[in-house]
């Protein structure tokens, strides 16, 4: 009888596929999971790596506003170099990297952009870490939001012939704005407690947030660690503020309002006396599981905040000839951030699918 050679053999499925929907890969992994071949991340077994078309098209559906620390700034200004590029398949270093894209000055809101939050006192003083304060808005290139602003300005324009009266045209506006997509803002803050008494219940800036927003993004942790900037009178650990601002977080988001939150990376100069930052890690990865184990009764909805644990999967790339280094020992290069943004989206669609 002729032998029955591999290549002659009937194949169902590829060995390297598994059987579950690409749904069912998506719920059991997480962003814990990444890791490393030189400087390329691998995310976990079947999980797909977004391309830049998908991740535009996403973004292109949400209100966003990012807050944190400076490397934040530095993945926002990646982010958005990567959703408004003129070729997404061909999208150059300068569109993404560069001290020209990471290190952009204080943008302030313009008029036709419409921010709840600019309608409050003092609205760019809310912002800032150590003297360094900015809230940026932007409307992503081609979305919804970016007609809106253009036809508001219109509206403004001294040149215009409306002949609507301005308070009733700037009404008109007003009630189309809920239906805008594409805001996609960023503002400065460093310090656990600064966040959480902007996401105090009744408070102007969430309730602003909330008429805006359908996603906000936390992302910091490294100045509770490395600075004395974030110090307070109160007698709370590092551990308890970082607790008591995903409590605040957790009671805060709604069904049409989620949050994530971002584990930190490590300072070059810090490797090695990190004992702290790594417990903060470990304590918010169980905080979460917590909340995905337990059903919360809050508002008659389970919390909808979100975990993106780049800090675990970075931390492979931090410690000596190992690190994707940044401009200071606080920063990563391109590739940490690139690292964030597929994580970032793995979680959000994950959190779609729940």
């Amino acid at each position: 009888q002729k032998p029955c050679h591999h290549r002659d053999r009937m194949i169902s499925k590829h060995l390297l596929i598994a059987e579950d929907s690409l749904e069912e890969v998506l719920k059991r992994s997480n962003s814990s999971d990444y890791t490393w071949i030189g400087n390329h991340f691998l995310p976990p077994p079947n999980v797909p790596i977004f391309t830049v078309s998908q991740i535009r098209s996403y973004f292109h559906t949400r209100n966003v506003f990012l807050i944190g620390d400076s490397t934040n700034r530095r993945s926002y200004a990646t982010l958005r170099g990567m959703i408004n590029a003129n070729n997404v398949e061909d999208i150059s270093l300068n569109e993404i990297d560069g001290r020209s894209i990471t290190e952009f000055s204080k943008q302030i809101c313009e008029e036709d952009q419409q921010r709840a939050l600019m309608t409050i006192e003092n609205a760019t003083d809310l912002w800032t870490c150590q003297g360094n304060d900015f809230f940026t808005c932007h409307d992503l290139e081609n979305s919804s939001a970016q007609n809106y602003s253009a036809s508001f300005s219109s509206f403004l324009s001294p040149t215009n012939n409306q002949t609507t009266s301005d308070s009733a045209g700037k009404k008109m506006f007003e009630s189309k704005a809920h239906s805008r997509r594409g805001m996609f803002d960023q503002a400065h803050l460093c310090c656990y407690h600064e966040v959480t008494q902007r996401f105090q219940k009744d408070s102007d800036t969430l309730t602003a947030m909330r008429r805006d927003y359908d996603l906000v993004v936390i992302a910091m942790g490294l100045w509770e660690f490395i600075s004395p900037y974030c110090q307070t009178d109160s007698n709370m650990t590092v551990i308890e503020k970082m607790i008591e601002l995903l409590d605040t977080i957790r009671d805060a988001s709604t069904k049409d309002f989620q949050i994530v939150f971002r584990t930190s990376g490590f300072d070059e100069k810090k490797i090695g006396n990190d004992q702290l930052l790594w417990d903060m890690i470990n304590i918010s990865q169980q905080y979460f599981q917590n909340i995905s184990s337990v059903t919360v009764e809050l508002n008659d909805f389970n919390p909808n905040i979100t975990l993106v644990d780049w800090g675990s999967a970075i931390s492979k790339r931090s410690l000596g000839k190992k690190r994707i280094r940044g401009n200071i020992s606080a920063h990563y290069g391109l590739e940490a951030r690139l690292l964030y943004i597929q994580q970032l989206m793995h979680e959000l669609i994950k959190s779609d699918l729940n």
